[in-house]
């Protein structure tokens, strides 16, 4: 089973509209401090206007490289849901839009558990939200004719977080990010949903034991 990046991290999720209004004083004073300095001086407002480009080119500069260089990455499953304590291995491919030299390069996997709840207040619907697991491993990749992959194993606490699940008014979600660390290689990150079932892994299960 083939999946594809969801969005960003549990971590870095906000709000809709508490990151709207983060936006919307920039968006209102930018322009208007802008037209003030045309108005005054056009070569001032020139100058602030290019580092403005400048800045905002500069924090997606990594982005911005790896999606000319490098396709979007998948990761392949052997099953859709996992056991809670299981410690699922998964498969990591990205390919690159041109030939690459490259022998081994490090991953890093942060397995995240978060829970969310939305409640009114007055006319508005807003979201609460907590990380409840938060787990970094690192493993090794490898170059392969179109790109890169990895052998990812992933850790599924028992003992933080819960099963997943989506209801209406709260929701228990499970993903994974992941990166490559090394120099030389793309290290934006994408996210990738994860399902975990209600149910322990069999090495886990009272009285179940490996033959």
């Amino acid at each position: 089973m083939s999946l594809s990046p969801s969005g960003s991290t549990a971590a870095l999720r906000r709000d809709p509209t508490n990151g709207m209004r983060s936006l919307l004083l920039p968006a209102i004073v930018l322009p208007i401090v802008l037209i003030i300095l045309f108005s005054v001086n056009w070569v001032l407002g020139l100058v602030v206007l290019l580092i403005v480009i400048a800045g905002a080119l500069l924090t997606r500069y990594k982005a911005i490289v790896a999606a000319f260089t490098w396709r979007r990455p998948h990761i392949e499953v052997d099953t859709e849901y996992f056991d809670l304590g299981s410690r699922p291995v998964i498969t990591y491919r990205r390919s690159s839009r041109r030939p690459i030299d490259l022998d081994t390069c490090t991953f890093e996997s942060r397995i995240l558990c978060t829970e969310r709840v939305w409640y009114g207040q007055g006319t508005e619907r807003r979201e609460a939200h907590r990380v409840v697991y938060d787990q970094k491993l690192f493993g090794e990749g490898s170059g392969t004719a179109d790109g890169v992959e990895a052998q990812l194993e992933l850790e599924i606490s028992a003992h933080h977080g819960a099963p997943s699940m989506k209801l209406s008014d709260n929701a228990i979600e499970w993903e994974v990010k992941i990166s490559i660390v090394d120099d030389g290689l793309p290290n934006d990150s994408h996210t990738f949903d994860l399902k975990v079932a209600p149910r322990l892994d069999s090495g886990l299960r009272p009285g179940v034991q490996d033959s």
